[in-house]
């Protein structure tokens, strides 16, 4: 993460998805410092180089954190039978990126939005055994965000 300060890489960055690890990197900060202190560091360096960066942090099965300008959010891990967790940041960030090419806000008041959509789609994943889950497509989404109670997030991006 040296080089990224460095080379001032983050004001070229639109949207960063790092986990708690890479945040904890970026922050230039112990790993074992708190969830909370390590996110506030991250999310300081971040918007230090780019005040208009979005960004997520991702922490496991303990959650997710969200930043957009002032705006905070944390969502908690949806409760899933984890199968395997390998792959889990990469359907993270395709969630992101579906919600922003969809034209969804990035963080929201109401459960639409793209980092909702992103933690729809991680837990999709950690059910399947293998690194992407190949079942994952519009209608199993459907099915689930349905499950999940988020089931005016799909209707909205599949209906405008």
């Amino acid at each position: 993460m040296e080089i990224v300060r460095e080379k001032k890489l983050l004001t070229y960055i639109d949207l960063l998805a790092v986990n708690i690890d890479e945040a904890a990197l970026l922050g230039g900060i112990s790993r074992r410092e708190k969830v909370e202190k390590i996110v506030k560091a991250c999310t300081q360096a971040a918007q230090a180089a780019n005040p208009a960066i979005q960004m997520t942090i991702t922490n496991g099965g303990k959650g997710a954190y969200a930043c957009e300008g002032e705006q905070r959010l944390f969502l908690p891990s949806l409760k899933v039978l984890v199968a395997n967790t390998a792959g889990a940041g990469d359907a993270w960030l395709s969630g992101l990126l579906l919600g922003t090419l969809q034209g969804l806000p990035f963080i929201s008041n109401d459960s639409i939005n793209c980092v909702e959509l992103a933690r729809l789609v991680s837990a999709m994943s950690v059910m399947s055994g293998d690194t992407i889950n190949f079942a994952i497509n519009k209608q199993t989404l459907a099915s689930f965000a349905s499950k999940q109670g988020r089931g005016n997030l799909i209707r909205t991006l599949y209906n405008g």
